[in-house]
């Protein structure tokens, strides 16, 4: 254990499982979002995660009755390990536990060599994930803000101006966010106004992952997906916002293979838009076939794909928090900033992308 606090606190909540460890409990992942333990006992290994974002009881109840639905209706995902008292969660000293079997199927991680086909996977986990959690009932509903809600952007942004106005302006980070704000609520005014005029009917909503990408699954030996994990970003909201965030872990990591990481992060070094352009093309058209293999997937809602690119920036700075540590908030802002400036150009792209795509395909 990394300390004795630690090593009390596990002690307490595996006695509240009963299950006794055979040997060292590690630590496999800790973020944002959640701190994840492996823990080896007589009987076989389990997962226990402590919920950072899942950090209600409302919260984690939605989590574990939508793991149960999904093990229910054709997405597996491993299944819940009920504590002592049979909940299928536990609260202890203002966190939240869960605890699932432990999976022992293949993963990759960040610095793996991600094949093709490990991304067409990610597409019918997707597919897969949406048609199960169509209908989902979350137990707590709207807990989660949706990717478009601009009303509610406005509000939390409002929110954090307010902080800001009070905030102690020897950090760097308060004035970087002061100056940057005025951007972000104009987009979000800019965005409501566009959404206004729209017919967002056609977009198709469901109980959507929030964060699926090929590190969040788990795979055979044939590189088939074999599981879906974290559910931290979980909510009702339309599935294209799923298809598009993933979209665009698709396109970094081939970014990644043609150049170094030293590259892209230079302020000097612009990825040619020729090569752009393929790799959207080439991700989307690969996104669009594979997804209908599961499920329908309209033109008139693919053509909408530029809202949930000008909505990027208003949904990531959602992160940011001043309690955070300088350094966090600094990098935080970065991104928001990197973001921002991409904007325009990344959305008048992908709808030629899209465009593109859909008259190939639909013309078969």
């Amino acid at each position: 254990m990394a300390s004795e606090p630690v090593q009390r606190r596990l002690q307490f909540v595996l006695d509240a499982y009963k299950k006794y460890p055979n040997d060292n409990v590690t630590l496999c992942y800790f973020g944002m979002a959640n701190e994840v333990f492996i823990v080896p006992t007589k009987e076989g290994k389990y997962v226990l995660k402590n919920c950072f974002k899942s950090n209600t009881r409302e919260l984690v109840s939605n989590e574990v009755a939508l793991i149960e639905h999904l093990n229910l209706h054709g997405c597996p995902t491993p299944a819940i390990v009920a504590d002592k008292t049979g909940s299928p969660f536990l609260e202890f000293d203002g966190s939240y536990y869960v605890m699932t079997e432990f999976v022992p199927d293949m993963t990759y991680n960040w610095e793996s060599d991600i094949p093709a086909k490990a991304h067409r996977e990610t597409v019918h986990a997707l597919a897969d994930f949406h048609k199960a959690s169509r209908n989902f009932n979350e137990p707590y509903p709207g807990l989660r803000v949706q990717f478009l809600d601009m009303a509610a952007c406005r509000s939390w942004l409002q929110d954090l101006k307010e902080q800001i106005e009070t905030a102690d302006k020897s950090r760097e980070s308060v004035v970087k966010m002061a100056r940057l704000l005025p951007k972000l609520i104009a987009l979000a005014c800019k965005l409501e106004d566009e959404i206004s005029t729209l017919d967002l009917t056609v977009l198709e909503k469901c109980y959507i992952h929030g964060d699926m990408h090929c590190f969040n699954l788990f795979y055979d030996q044939d590189g088939n997906y074999t599981g879906v994990i974290d559910f931290d970003f979980s909510r009702y909201d339309h599935r294209l916002t799923d298809i598009y965030w993933s979209s665009r872990i698709f396109f970094f990591r081939e970014l990644r293979k043609k150049y170094s990481r030293e590259e892209l992060n230079s302020e000097d070094f612009d990825v040619p838009q020729a090569i752009v352009e393929q790799i959207l093309y080439d991700n989307w058209q690969m996104i669009v076939s594979e997804y209908r293999k599961t499920s329908g997937l309209t033109a008139e809602e693919l053509l909408l794909i530029h809202l949930f690119v000008e909505a990027v920036p208003l949904y990531i700075v959602r992160f940011f928090n001043l309690t955070n540590s300088e350094e966090e908030c600094l990098k935080h802002l970065d991104w928001f900033e990197w973001e921002l400036s991409r904007l325009e150009r990344d959305s008048q792209v992908l709808q030629v992308v899209i465009k593109r795509v859909l008259d190939e395909l639909d013309s078969k």
